[in-house]
């Protein structure tokens, strides 16, 4: 009697010549796509409380008895299993629209080429009398992601810094230098004095305008929670990169310091 070959034949073999990932691959991909969303969930959603309840009753039970915290655990284990699987993040929350202009920003529809900006941003940077943040965003072969600002006033130098995020993108480290770098230009600032932040990252520029995204969320939400703050006296605008602006050359070169760094 003869077999055919595909009972003969080993599985991981059939799986390559079909170009069918090993079903532990596939189910492992299933369970990491469900630990991503869970943990992007807003904070309300049933499925998060249940994590966070079960989660409290296994760990700070005022009587945590053997049985009763492996109960819990087994009710609840391959939710816990799944869930951990991802790394702890910022959980993005469900936020009303924004509809402020605390912060001005500069129209998308009518943003100009990058040459041109950056021709427009170099005259206005010597002329600028109030205080100029500009931050910028790096990330290394490690997926590990820094920021770096530079604070000038007058065409002076006021004061510069770095740091890493941990592992992210190039995005979430540039609203972050922003932040920051806007703390630092609150710390020396005159009474009355405006702060323009000049960013490279039209998609940064285009969300602090609007609704925070999900992604860095509480970084956006700070920056615009200032704005409101002091209505009217922040101003963002788009400084193209690698052009030859000394504040933005100076911010890209501390960023790329601060993404080895630890957080």
């Amino acid at each position: 009697m003869i077999l055919p070959s595909s009972k003969t034949t080993p599985k991981t073999t059939l799986w390559k010549e079909a170009g069918i990932p090993p079903a532990d691959i596939l189910l492992e991909q299933l369970a990491m796509r469900n630990a991503n969303r869970w943990a992007r969930l807003d904070v309300n959603h049933p499925l998060v409380r249940r994590i966070l309840q079960q989660e409290h009753e296994i760990q700070y039970a005022t009587h945590p008895g053997a049985a009763t915290s492996r109960r819990t655990a087994m009710k609840s284990a391959r939710l816990f299993r799944n869930a951990a699987l991802a790394p702890t993040a910022e959980r993005p929350r469900l936020i009303p629209k924004r509809f402020s202009s605390a912060i001005w920003t500069e129209d998308k529809e009518h943003r100009p080429t990058k040459e041109r900006q950056a021709e427009r941003i170099r005259k206005w940077s010597q002329t600028q009398t109030s205080m100029v943040v500009y931050s910028d965003g790096s990330k290394t072969e490690r997926d590990t992601a820094g920021f770096g600002y530079a604070v000038y006033r007058r065409q002076q130098l006021i004061t510069q810094g770095c740091g890493q995020i941990g592992k992210g993108e190039v995005f979430d480290a540039e609203i972050k230098g922003a932040v920051e770098g806007l703390r630092a230009a609150l710390a020396h600032q005159r009474p009355m004095e405006g702060i323009t932040i000049c960013i490279d990252n039209t998609s940064v520029i285009d969300c602090i305008g609007t609704t925070a995204p999900p992604s860095s969320q509480m970084a956006f939400r700070q920056l615009q929670k200032t704005g409101d703050a002091h209505p009217g006296m922040i101003r963002v605008r788009w400084c193209p990169g690698h052009t030859g602006i000394e504040g933005n050359e100076l911010a890209d070169q501390l960023a790329k310091e601060g993404a080895p760094l630890g957080t």
